[in-house]
């Protein structure tokens, strides 16, 4: 008799506050006494509890920052991020552009220098065929014209033996 499954533990399922632990982050934070005192005092004199306090102020995070950009740079912080998200992809459409234009070249010179090569192939194929003997001389005059840096005289010399 086969059992299938034998050995393979099957996954636990998660309860509710299992599940909202794992959608919500904690924060910890460390206070001083003092901190701790002044905060405590705030909440009870505004009526809040000490939790409500911190997470009305967690929110109010982003108001501050809001207030503060639109005071020392005079621009909302949606029209700042809409402007950048375009610049971000005016820059893209540019990137690309120079990727496909460089692409183009580089496949372009591929293509043009598999044509000449071809085409010394069979200039040099038909050299050793007919039998001469200043084939060899012959690819390395090519060979030493395309190079861009002089080879010294000793390297040739070596070359030839």
């Amino acid at each position: 008799m086969c059992r299938v499954g034998v050995g393979v533990p099957r996954q636990k399922k998660l309860n509710y506050y299992q599940r909202w632990r794992q959608s919500h982050k904690a924060v910890t934070i460390y206070l001083s006494p003092e901190e701790y005192e002044t905060l405590r005092q705030l909440a009870g004199r505004v009526g809040l509890t000490f939790k409500d306090l911190l997470y009305g102020a967690a929110k109010d995070v982003k108001k501050l920052y809001e207030e503060v950009v639109h005071k020392y740079f005079g621009v909302d912080v949606d029209e700042l991020k809409n402007e950048c998200e375009a610049k971000i992809a005016k820059l893209r459409e540019e990137y690309e552009s120079e990727i496909t234009k460089l692409r183009q070249d580089y496949e372009a010179k591929i293509a043009e220098l598999r044509q000449e090569c071809e085409k010394l192939e069979g200039k040099l194929g038909w050299e050793y065929l007919r039998g001469y003997a200043d084939g060899e001389n012959l690819i390395k005059s090519i060979v030493f014209k395309r190079c861009e840096v002089k080879c010294p005289e000793d390297v040739l010399k070596l070359l030839e033996d």
